[in-house]
């Protein structure tokens, strides 16, 4: 994360599942994207009213950003239940370097199938320590 737009630096896929971003790809899109309500939540509010001014829907942005922000706060993951593409659910966590700058999150995507309802905390769970241990592994190279 750049502060003003995000790539796709990775990914690993199943064979028969559905690539929702390709490797390489950048993005200033806050909306779409769980990745993007942490990374949003991130700017000071000069960048965030000029993303504002960016989004093609500002009022549905706003309208739901509390709600996202509000249980990413409370679970440290964000989690998108189908609101953003019908039967997609994903979560996602944020990383960081070791001054604890925001530099990046992971994400797991999938369907109520693959993500159900009484598993949605345990896996946005896994997710939050995959980031934390990413985190760690970041520092420990800075600080070599």
């Amino acid at each position: 994360w750049a502060g003003t737009s995000m790539q796709v630096i990775n990914k690993e896929q199943r064979q028969n599942g559905m690539a929702m971003l390709n490797i390489g790809t950048v993005s200033s899109d806050y909306v779409r994207f769980p990745w993007g309500w942490i990374f949003y939540d991130n700017l000071n509010p000069e960048q965030q009213a000029y993303e504002r001014d960016q989004m093609e829907d500002p009022g549905f942005f706003a309208k739901r950003f509390p709600k996202w922000v509000k249980f990413y706060r409370q679970h440290g993951f964000c989690y998108d239940d189908r609101e953003l593409f019908p039967h997609i659910r994903r979560v996602s966590a944020p990383f960081f370097d070791q001054t604890g700058k925001l530099i990046g999150a992971i994400g797991l995507g999938g369907n109520p199938l693959t993500i159900p309802d009484d598993q949605v905390i345990e896996i946005g769970n896994l997710v939050v320590d995959h980031a934390n241990k990413l985190s760690k592994l970041i520092s420990n190279q800075q600080e070599n």
